[in-house]
Formats: C-alpha cells, sequence, structure tokens
C-alpha cells in the first residue's frame, strides 16, 4: 500500500525538477545574453581579431590606455608590439611604437 505513494512522490519530485530545468533553460535564452554582454567599463578590450590560419590569429588588443598587438598560436601567446592608432583620416591605421618584444 506505500509503495504506490512512493511512486508517485517520486515521479513528483522528478517533475519538478525537469520543470526548473526547463525554466531556467528558457530564461537563459530570454534574457542570458544581456547578462552575458561584455561591458565597456572594464579595463580589457580586444578591439579586432584577424585569423592567419588555422589555431593562429592576430589580437590588437587595448589594455588601459595602451594598445597591443599580440599573436595567438597553440603554444600561447606572445606580445609582438605596442601601437598607436592613428585618426581614420590618415592612410596608414596603425603606427608601430617599437619593434622590439
Amino acid at each position: 500500500m506505500d509503495f504506490p505513494l512512493q511512486i508517485l512522490k517520486t515521479l513528483g519530485a522528478l517533475a519538478l525538477v525537469l520543470g526548473l530545468l526547463w525554466g531556467a533553460t528558457f530564461a537563459f535564452r530570454r534574457w542570458g545574453r544581456t547578462f552575458l554582454k561584455a561591458s565597456d567599463k572594464g579595463w580589457i578590450h580586444i578591439l579586432e581579431r584577424r585569423y592567419l590560419g588555422p589555431k593562429h590569429s592576430l589580437l590588437l588588443v587595448r589594455v588601459a590606455e595602451e594598445t597591443l598587438l599580440l599573436g595567438l598560436s597553440p603554444q600561447g601567446l606572445t606580445y609582438l608590439t605596442a601601437v598607436g592608432l592613428q585618426s581614420p583620416g590618415q592612410s596608414n591605421v596603425l603606427a608601430a611604437k617599437d619593434s622590439a618584444p
């Protein structure tokens, strides 16, 4: 006589857990992107990324007030140079501040 009551409790708990998972999935799909957006208030911003080949790319990163050109490969991240961004009216977009890492 106790067995049907336990099955009913177990199925009810399972339905509750599945309902909570479905609700969390729905809420994340609906509103999750707004919470995961990158903040403009941070110190580090990825300005641009150019892919050179499979698993190799160049990153133009601004850290505080400095703009850096970094190389990304499976071996790791490599500092290439610090760059100064020129105004949009000039022909050359990047001017290297130093060439030695």
